[in-house]
C-alpha cells in the first residue's frame, strides 16, 4: 500500500492532542524564530515559522481542528496513519 509521506494525523484534545508555542532560546538561530509544537499521543512535531503572525495563523488552525470531536472517519484515518509505526 502506498502511504503519504509527511502526514500527521491531528485528533481532538480529548484524545491527547495539543498545540503549544515554541519560541525563544530553544529555537535555532537564523530566520526561523517562531515555532509550534504539535503534541500527539505518540510523539511531538515541531513546525517552524519565519514570523509571529504566521505562527498565530497556524496555531489558530491547529486549535480549530483539535477542538472538534473526532468522527468515525477520523478514528479510521488515525488507525490507518498510525498502523505499523
Amino acid at each position: 500500500d502506498a502511504t503519504d509521506l509527511g502526514s500527521v494525523f491531528i485528533g481532538s484534545e480529548n484524545h491527547g492532542y495539543s498545540v503549544l508555542e515554541s519560541c525563544g532560546r530553544n529555537m535555532r538561530s537564523g530566520r526561523w524564530h517562531c515555532g509550534i509544537t504539535l503534541e500527539t499521543p505518540g510523539r511531538q512535531f515541531v513546525f517552524m515559522c519565519e514570523q509571529e503572525q504566521e505562527r498565530k495563523e497556524w496555531m489558530e488552525a491547529f486549535r480549530a481542528i483539535i477542538s472538534q470531536p473526532m468522527t468515525p472517519e477520523d478514528y479510521s484515518n488515525e488507525a490507518t496513519l498510525t498502523r505499523g509505526k
